[in-house]
């Protein structure tokens, strides 16, 4: 990807295409331990010599930078009671794989069916992730039905 930006920066500044990411200066952000990118490798990995020439270039243009600022701050899941503080406990663990049986305990709570039904309708505009794109295109293909028959009583 960060070979594709860089070109695309060159071709939109050709002045400068000489210059990495044709002169523009690039900040990136990050967290090392989410899931590496899908059909390619980390940045911080080392392409091997059949990988795609894009890839290659981006991986060389990351090991270009030379400052970071690391965040060790969570402001996403502020919060000082201690559901708060054991959730965000909770994210860490998970995040770096230790997880723990009272972790999932602790989050069992919040499953739908421990839920009352005006807690559950809060849910119901939230982006929702899906195990398989089967489960994706099935969930998708009933709020297209439910759209399209609201929105035609509306007219």
């Amino acid at each position: 990807m960060l070979g594709m930006v860089n070109r695309r920066l060159k071709q939109g500044n050709p002045e400068l295409q000489h210059l990495p990411f044709g002169g523009l200066n690039l900040i990136l952000m990050g967290d090392h331990a989410q899931l590496p990118p899908l059909f390619d490798l980390p940045l911080y990995c080392t392409p091997g010599a059949n990988a795609y020439p894009l890839t290659i270039d981006g991986s060389s243009l990351y090991h270009t930078f030379d400052k970071a600022v690391i965040l060790s701050r969570c402001y996403r899941q502020a919060g000082t009671t201690s559901d708060e503080v054991n959730f965000r406990d909770i994210l860490m663990r998970l995040r770096d794989g230790n997880n723990t049986e009272e972790d999932w305990r602790f989050l069992l709570r919040r499953s739908r069916h421990n839920l009352y039904d005006e807690e559950v309708r809060v849910f119901d505009e939230s982006i929702r992730l899906f195990t398989t794109n089967e489960e994706c295109n099935k969930y998708n293909m009933l709020v297209s039905i439910h759209n399209t028959l609201f929105y035609s009583y509306l007219m």
